[in-house]
């Protein structure tokens, strides 16, 4: 489902589950409240304006791209995640709240605040 740069707010609330990947990246005033609990590909949420990823799928087949935001919590990402967790260019200070297991590469690189692991 590719909704990247259409300025969607949210999506529908009664959508539960994406078959593949959800692109809702470019849209600067979206709210990740009320997502669908399960994406069977890749969620895709780049350059918006989200400060922390609380209310995203719980449940990502594919790769979690939330780069060049405004994140500086990291509540709210699933506890596992089967490709690469990339969160690079954001405002994190610390790890706290990160996926207990990322199967593929985490990338963190443009967090200039970033002062533990």
């Amino acid at each position: 489902l590719n909704l990247r740069n259409t300025e969607i707010k949210q999506l529908p609330i009664g959508l539960m589950e994406v078959k593949g990947s959800l692109n809702i990246s470019r849209n600067p005033s979206i709210n990740l409240n009320g997502y669908p609990k399960k994406v069977g590909g890749s969620f895709l949420c780049r350059s918006n304006n989200i400060f922390s990823p609380q209310g995203m799928p719980k449940e990502v087949g594919g790769g979690i791209y939330l780069e060049s935001n405004k994140i500086s919590s990291l509540y709210g990402l699933p506890d596992k995640v089967t490709g690469k967790l990339i969160l690079y260019t954001n405002e994190l200070k610390n790890l706290d709240g990160i996926s207990k297991e990322i199967s593929g590469n985490l990338e963190l690189s443009g967090n200039n605040q970033l002062t533990s692991l």
